[in-house]
Formats: C-alpha cells, structure tokens, sequence
C-alpha cells in the first residue's frame, strides 16, 4: 500500500498515545526506542524515529519495516492493517478513541494494584504494630520478674513447657541447649548457696561441703574433688541460669525469681562457684536475647 501523509501522521499520534508522551526533545526519542524495545522486542533506533517525526533536516521517506513495528506498537499487525482499520475519513479521532481505551485500561489496572498495595501494606503495618504493642495485661503475662513468687517446681517449670520430675532443680531450658533452669535452696545443707537475701541475692556462692554429722575420714579430700570438678564443668558449659530459690528467710515457703545468672570468672575457683546477676528480667517470648549474657 502507498505510504500517504495523512497516515504517517496518524500513526505518529496513535505511537504518542501509546507511550503517553509527546515527541519533542532528544530524551522523548530515546525513551520511545527502549518503549518500542520493551514491548515487542524490535529495534527502531532514536535517529530514525527523529526522521520519521520531521525532526531531521532530511526528507521524510519512512522504511516499510519501520511502518511495520509502529501499527504493531498500536495494535495492528502490520502497516496496511493500520491503514484498513483505521478509515481515513475517522481521523484522529479513531485513533484517540482507542488509545482512550488502552488508557482506561491501564489505569484501571493500576488502580487495583495500588488498592492491592495499600490493603498489604495496612496488613503488615498491622501485624508490626500488634507485635510491638500489647495491651499490659497481655504483656505481663510473658516478664518474668526479679521478686515473683512460685509455690512448686511445676508452677515455673510449666511456664517453658517443662514438667516437673525428680531433677526438677535443674533443668534445661527447651530448645537452649546453654541455658538451664535452676531451683536452688537457700543455705542448702550441703550446697550452701549463699549471698544476701535481703537484696534477693545479687551474688550466689555455691561450694560442696557436707554437714558436720556427715563428715568422716575422707571427707576432706571429697571436698575438693567434688568442688574442683563443679568449677571445671560450670566453665565449660559456660551457661546462664534462669534462677528460682527457696528457703528465703522472708519467703521460705516459696520460690522466688531472682533473675538470670552467669558464672563469674574473677571470684570462682576450684573452691567455689560463684554467680552474679545479669538480668532481673525475662521475656518469655524470647529466649535467646539470653545468650548474649554468657560469658
């Protein structure tokens, strides 16, 4: 089909209607390029599109396989299906009323992506709001506090998942492998676990040494080797303890969080354990913030 004017032009605005943009500066014509590029994967250099807008100081003599790639641009399959389904005597306003559609189209499509991206977008900053904001009841419910009192071994126990057993002294704490939970008796007769009750025991010192009416020939090396043994041990695990005591002097008949403990190098030896406090607190939720106060 001969290559009119009227049609060249048609299609100049049906491809600036296509790329919502105007052909006017150097940046338009190399925007259009990589448009063209993008959609169907054809190359139309910048200059050539310069040319076939006029902008050239050259006469305008538009190659067929240019046409070709434009009327595909627009919807058509090649330039003679642009000029049959694009009637003449329709003009500009054929191509417009197209081109209006494509556009509603599109927008249409992003107005229900951005709707889509506003409705995630409130479901995440809902969910980080809820994890970051707990009413206080609900809160409490998961800080263990320095002073909070248990009747039984399994009152706290339970709070980890853990049942009470014969061992319930000692006990691991799930999943934590460095962690243990440890129900101490104050002032044990054997153990001893001493320190200052009345500021809930900042500092436990826990040695072996039998009583009085145990003692007999033997005991003394026992002593040692029991003591020796605790010390090298205590600093291999390298734990912490989630600490409940008993046989406080102001609450024997409970257990009392103390908070959580780590062995101290500087004042333990092969004589005596000592452990100092590093936490009065503890959130259930979230364990493993704990192992930052290892040793």
């Amino acid at each position: 089909m001969e290559i009119g004017t009227e049609e060249v032009e048609r299609l100049r605005l049906a491809v600036e209607r296509k790329a919502e943009r105007r052909m006017e500066t150097h940046g338009d014509y190399e925007y259009l390029s990589r448009f063209i590029f993008e959609e169907l994967h054809q190359q139309i250099s910048s200059t050539t599109l310069k040319r076939l807008w006029g902008k050239l100081d050259e006469p305008v003599v538009p190659r067929r396989s240019t046409l070709d790639i434009l009327s595909q641009l627009v919807g058509a399959k090649n330039w003679d299906d642009f000029c049959q389904s694009r009637p003449k005597r329709l003009g500009d306003e054929a191509v417009a009323e197209t081109a209006g559609e494509d556009r509603k189209t599109r927008l249409l499509w992003r107005a229900v992506l951005c709707g889509l991206a506003v409705v995630v977008a409130g479901v995440l900053f809902w969910m980080l709001y809820q994890r970051g904001h707990v009413s206080p009841d609900e809160s409490e419910r998961y800080i263990l506090r320095r002073g909070q009192t248990f009747d039984t071994y399994a009152d706290y126990l339970r709070l980890f998942g853990v049942s009470a057993d014969e061992e319930s002294w000692y006990r691991p704490v799930p999943h934590h492998p460095n962690m243990r939970l440890w129900g101490p008796q104050f002032r044990h007769p054997e153990w001893h676990n001493d320190g200052n009750p009345d500021s809930l025991m900042p500092i436990i010192t826990e040695y072996w040494e039998p009583a009085d009416s145990l003692r007999t020939d033997e005991t003394t090396e026992v002593v040692q080797r029991m003591n020796r043994n605790g010390y090298y041990i205590s600093r291999r695990i390298n734990e912490v303890r989630l600490t409940f005591m008993s046989h406080l002097p102001s609450d024997t008949a409970h257990f009392v969080f103390l908070g959580v403990y780590r062995l101290s190098l500087s004042r333990s030896d092969t004589t005596r354990i000592v452990w100092e406090r590093v936490a009065d607190e503890v959130d259930l939720r979230n364990l493993d913030y704990l192992e930052g106060f290892r040793n």
